[in-house]
């Protein structure tokens, strides 16, 4: 019997550049991410092709070096492309995380990539939902979530009532700061064990 390997051991000399933004639309990710990265990684020797796809949220950048290069240099092509990265200074301000650089292994590259469309109050349970039904079948390894914004608290001020109580915004916001804040209630003492009391007041993200 020969023995088969889906994704058998074996170095395809390429890399993935991923750059997650967050709300952004597909045309907004090609021209603010995609386009400049592209541009950047045209200066790097050792590159063969460039292939991209800029979607809501999200702009991945496919990089097939050449053939000919062995580990080594596939590993200095690899490195120069993150210091192209990191020279790129047009990104968006509110762009949080730079781009991530991975080589492609088979052993280890996603077996499918599940793109979820909708409102974002919609997409994360659902989300949630599907990852867990996912992590419960058979010979799946690991599930990672992408494109996640972070969870945003809205405080929605009524002017009437805050003038009729004698307040004014700035003393609302300070309450809101003096409240997000963890503290300690004291110390537990129970023979031999001494344990400090904790109080968690701050807004997790």
């Amino acid at each position: 019997n020969t023995q088969r390997e889906g994704f058998p051991a074996t170095s395809l000399n390429i890399a993935q550049v991923t750059t997650i933004l967050p709300g952004a639309s597909s045309r907004d990710i090609e021209e603010k991410l995609t386009i400049p990265i592209e541009d950047a990684l045209h200066t790097v020797d050792g590159i063969d092709t460039l292939s991209s796809t800029s979607s809501d949220g999200i702009s991945q950048v496919v990089v097939e070096m050449e053939p000919r290069l062995n580990d080594e240099e596939t590993d200095e092509v690899v490195s120069d492309i993150q210091k192209a990265l990191d020279r790129i200074g047009t990104f968006p301000p509110d762009l949080e995380t730079r781009p991530s650089v991975v080589v492609f292994n088979p052993a280890l590259f996603p077996a499918l990539e599940i793109f979820l469309h909708g409102t974002e109050s919609e997409l994360i349970p659902f989300a949630r939902t599907l990852t867990t039904q996912l992590e419960r079948i058979e010979g799946v390894n690991n599930i990672s979530e992408l494109g996640f914004g972070d969870p945003e608290v809205h405080v929605l001020i009524n002017p009437e009532r805050l003038q009729s109580l004698g307040l004014t915004l700035d003393e609302v916001l300070a309450a809101i700061h003096q409240r997000n804040r963890n503290d300690t209630g004291g110390t537990l003492i129970s023979h031999p064990v001494q344990k400090q009391i904790i109080l968690l007041g701050s807004y997790e993200k």
